[in-house]
């Protein structure tokens, strides 16, 4: 860029010292051709500048503008939702309770069984140490009276001895009495 400025610049001068040697008078007032150049360059880069910065700003403001629109929207969005779904939130949330309500519920519920389970187990052993305790009361009532048997059979023979020891004890009592007259 700078060697195309230098050049218009001994171009231009070219030209005035020609215009000077001997140009018309129009040739005086035309623009030198390095002043063209400068001055199509300059409102070019005056363009361009200026178009940078017009798409800098509008890139800028697009972005604001879809931020606030976007932020705008977001709380329409919200707001909305938030008419639609407090119905339904309030229904859920009653609905869970109802559902929480039933579950502790059911809960004691599921604990009274196992209580009965527990408990049925327990009556259960107790009806096993009640059966126990019955065979083993069979059982002595029959040892009972098996030896009240044995006893019945033995009293008979009891008595015979008790008759016999009455009167050893008679004998005795007349031989003491015998001999100690």
């Amino acid at each position: 860029m700078e060697q195309k400025f230098l050049d218009d610049v001994a171009e231009s001068n070219r030209e005035w010292r020609s215009l000077i040697k001997g140009g018309s008078g129009n040739q005086l007032l035309a623009k030198p051709l390095w002043f063209r150049s400068f001055r199509q360059e300059y409102f070019a880069q005056q363009k361009d500048f200026c178009e940078a910065i017009g798409d800098r700003v509008a890139v800028k403001l697009k972005g604001q503008i879809a931020d606030e629109v976007t932020t705008k929207i977001s709380g329409l969005i919200r707001e909305t939702l938030q008419q639609v779904t407090a119905p339904l939130s309030d229904g859920l949330v009653k609905c869970i309770e109802t559902m929480e309500h039933r579950h502790r519920e059911s809960a004691d519920i599921i604990q009274k069984i196992e209580d009965v389970k527990v408990s049925r187990v327990d009556v259960r052993k107790m009806s096993q140490v009640l059966d126990d305790i019955n065979a083993s009361s069979q059982l002595q009532l029959q040892a009972f009276q098996f030896q009240g048997v044995a006893i019945n059979q033995l009293l008979p023979t009891i008595k015979d001895h008790q008759e016999k020891i009455d009167q050893l004890n008679q004998n005795a009592i007349d031989i003491e009495a015998y001999l100690a007259d």
